[in-house]
């Protein structure tokens, strides 16, 4: 997956910040608004997306590790793993009712 631009939440311009000696990781978010909170992490050099934060609700985060195919629920001082997919940034929604759907069978 490609480093966006932009948010998928709201359009808007995402705030892009460099981490690391010389600027390594590239991580981009969208957190100006109240409804909702995304974050991109990923090398500097590649532009491509290795990892990535969707805010839940106040208390939880759901985060996926493309690199390694890693999926899980965090917050509130735990953590849960889960089947792993490919998030669908396309339609936002449809993405939070699957992962609401993952965690009340798990």
């Amino acid at each position: 997956m490609k480093m966006p631009d932009r948010c998928p939440y709201c359009g808007d311009v995402l705030l892009t910040d460099f981490m690391g000696r010389n600027d390594v990781y590239t991580i981009k978010t969208c957190g100006k608004r109240v409804s909702h909170w995304i974050k991109f992490v990923g090398l500097t050099s590649a532009n491509d997306v290795e990892s990535l934060m969707v805010r839940l609700d106040n208390k939880r985060y759901a985060e996926w590790n493309l690199l390694y195919k890693l999926f899980g629920i965090s917050g509130s001082g735990t953590a849960i793993q889960l089947p792993f997919f490919y998030p669908n940034l396309s339609h936002i929604p449809s993405l939070l009712e699957k992962i609401s759907t993952y965690v009340v069978f798990s």
